[in-house]
């Protein structure tokens, strides 16, 4: 059974997409912030990318509960330097 979660993450910019664990899980991220992941990991790094290049990351664990769709957050998501 696949892992799921709706997660939101404090980011605002137009259409940013978020890459979980450096795999090729890609997922939007909504003008609120907000975003349904898949395929988590008990420790997950989701790396937001806007539109404009820059990019954010947040950490976060997760442990599944039967039977439901969680919301995790809010959660920070801290630019990275180039």
């Amino acid at each position: 059974m696949a892992k799921k979660m709706y997660t939101k993450m404090l980011v605002v910019a137009s259409e940013p997409r978020a890459r979980l664990n450096q795999r090729c899980t890609v997922a939007p991220v909504g003008f609120d912030g907000a975003a349904y992941i898949e395929d988590l990991s008990p420790h997950n790094e989701l790396i937001v990318e806007r539109p404009n290049g820059r990019r954010c990351t947040v950490a976060f664990d997760y442990q599944p509960q039967p039977g439901e769709i969680p919301s995790i957050g809010p959660l920070r998501c801290v630019e990275k330097k180039p």
